[in-house]
Formats: structure tokens, sequence, C-alpha cells
């Protein structure tokens, strides 16, 4: 039986999954956020992410790295070809910032945050969900890439836990897994306030799982624990909510 991680992400129990998140954030921000706002999806990648943001009555622009055609349901998007570390958008154009992913493979880390603050409105909202680099699954991880001899690949740093690899052409590229602590004390600095904070996934082991029951069971945890835990420490998904107050 074929698996790749593109039909698991497909599958209707993520896909579920998904929506029950989305609506955690669209309840969290009902009182943020205007119908028709502004909203910078820095990460589009295919689309749905964008697509569920416009159904929600805002206004989105999505950034992706290279240029693609809209679907007629996605025609309703402003789509830009650009990099999260020099967004061409003026200062303080956005109601709202959705990065989603959007700091994982982010070469530039820091810079890339500076970007999204600019772009930012005074008293606008960011949305945030990355991978947390002290979950269980990103900790055995990490250690089996150890003991497999790849300790070079793996930088550890204020910021989180990082893979790097480097192609035969040269190319660069990072996977991060966050620490959001690090994350929170760096938008505090920036004259962030931190709004909601929740679980997202517990594990994407099913991504690695070609086993349908095997798969359900890991949905229906990670459903268990974004619903009943609620503990954002040893998921793999973290979703924050923040509110942009300025520096005082």
């Amino acid at each position: 039986m074929s698996h790749s991680v593109k039909s698991a992400y497909d599958s209707e129990d993520n896909k579920k999954f998904t929506q029950a998140i989305f609506q955690y954030v669209f309840n969290q921000t009902k009182g943020l956020l205007a119908k028709n706002s502004q909203i910078l999806d820095v990460n589009a990648g295919d689309g749905e992410n964008a697509t569920r943001l416009a159904n929600n009555d805002w206004q989105v622009t999505a950034l992706t790295a290279t240029p693609r055609q809209s679907t007629q349901q996605e025609s309703v998007i402003n789509w830009q070809v650009g990099q999260t570390n020099t967004l061409a958008f003026d200062n303080a154009s956005f109601d709202a910032v959705f990065c989603w992913g959007g700091l994982v493979h982010a070469l530039e880390l820091e810079t890339t945050l500076n970007e999204i603050d600019r772009v930012l409105k005074e008293k606008g909202v960011l949305i945030l969900s990355e991978p947390n680099r002290y979950a269980l699954q990103v900790r055995f991880n990490t250690r089996v890439k150890y003991l497999m001899g790849k300790k070079a690949q793996i930088k550890q740093t204020e910021s989180g836990i990082e893979y790097w690899k480097t192609t035969a052409e040269g190319d660069v590229s990072v996977t991060r897994f966050m620490d959001m602590d690090w994350l929170e004390n760096i938008l505090l600095d920036k004259g962030y306030h931190v709004y909601a904070i929740s679980p997202g996934q517990f594990t994407e082991l099913y991504t690695k799982i070609s086993q349908p029951l095997c798969n359900k069971m890991i949905h229906r945890f990670n459903k268990f624990w974004f619903e009943r835990v609620q503990n954002s420490r040893l998921a793999y998904g973290n979703v924050m909510v923040l509110v942009k107050e300025g520096k005082s």
C-alpha cells in the first residue's frame, strides 16, 4: 500500500482536525478582527489555509515562493510571490499576519520575524503555528539522528533544534523545531501580548505509518489531546494568538 506525506495530510481525519484548529483560531480572534480585515498569509503553500481564511470573510493576501495559478475557489485571494525575509509590503499594511509553519524553513529567522512585525499594524493580530522542539516526537527523532551519526546536521540553538542540509548543488535548507518559550519572549520584547495558546496535534506519526487503523487511533489521540488535555509543552504543534500592543 503506497503512502505519502501529502496523502496523510489530505486524509479526512486530518482535514477534520485542521478544521477544528481553525475554528479555535476564529473563535479566539472573533473580538479582535472584523469582517474584511486585511490578512497576510506568509506561508500560503497549496492555498488551502488561505482559502479557509478567506471563507471567514477576511481579505487575504497569500505569499508563495513561486508563481501559481489560482483556482476558481481561490479567486478572492490576492496571490503574491516573495520571501518572508524581504516582504514587499508597506509598514503597517495588515490587520493580521497568519504564519502557519512559516518559520520552519526560514533561513534568516530573526529577519523574518522583524519583517512580520514591520507589516503588522499596531493592535494587529499575529497567528502562529510552529512545530515544538519539546514535543516527544521531536525529542525521539533527534535522538535517532544522533544514533545514526547525523550529529553534524543538527544544531541546537536558542531558537530551537535545527536540521540543516546542503545539496550537491550547494543549496542550503533548514527544518526548525521551535523553542516556543524563546519565540514568546522575542515577541514579548517586541511589544506583543499573548492572547491565547493551544496545542495543535500531539504527533504527526500518521505521516510515517500506512496502516489505516493505526492512523485512526493517532488522529483520535490528537483530538483528545487538543480538546481535553490542552497541554502545549509536549505537543508537536503549538498555536499562538498574539496582539501587537507596542513597546511601552
